[in-house]
């Protein structure tokens, strides 16, 4: 497991008092109490920002992001129904690792881009198991969902999905994702 550190959802607030700068105000980190270490470091790349500019921007960006990942996931039943198998086995697969899973809040959320014609992606496993740990349910879905010269202008699931050789998806999980 990864360290609080790397965890994308660590709040900017723990993660200013593990020593790394803000770049803001004391009074401006206060109010990022709730934002991730990404948009933490962003923040801190942009010292001269005003923080209210910042926030709003942030938080524009954060509810755009929490409405892409909600219209293009499906509940644990959902999900469960669409791949015909019981809402339990499903679970057992996200607790192994075999399929991702997320909480906006209202309960696990399956990416639909794990999915191809009502079945778990083909190589899935492969593909998950050469992740970081750290992956925000945003940048999975990044690298999911960006088409790529390198198979021939299709997305990772598309080409998967077609038959495409998981070898170059692997390399390009290898060069992109886990420098």
């Amino acid at each position: 497991m990864s360290s609080d550190a790397d965890n994308p959802f660590m709040t900017a607030k723990n993660w200013a008092k593990e020593g790394e700068p803000l770049g803001l105000s004391i009074a401006a980190a206060d109010a990022t109490a709730g934002l991730s270490v990404i948009e933490a470091e962003a923040l801190h790349d942009a010292p001269d920002l005003p923080a209210d500019v910042a926030m709003e921007s942030l938080s524009r960006g954060r509810a755009a992001a929490l409405a892409y990942l909600h219209a293009h996931s499906l509940t644990l039943c959902g999900a469960a129904n669409r791949l015909e198998v019981e809402p339990a086995e499903l679970r057992g697969q996200i607790t192994r690792g075999v399929v991702v899973a997320f909480d906006l809040g209202d309960g696990l959320r399956i990416p639909t881009w794990q999915l191809y014609e009502d079945q778990l992606l083909p190589h899935l496993d492969a593909v998950l198991a050469r992740l970081r740990e750290s992956m925000s349910p945003l940048e999975l879905a990044r690298l999911m969902t960006v088409r790529r010269d390198s198979l021939d202008g299709e997305t990772i699931p598309a080409w998967l999905g077609a038959g495409g050789d998981v070898a170059r998806v692997l390399r390009i999980v290898e060069e992109t994702w886990n420098r």
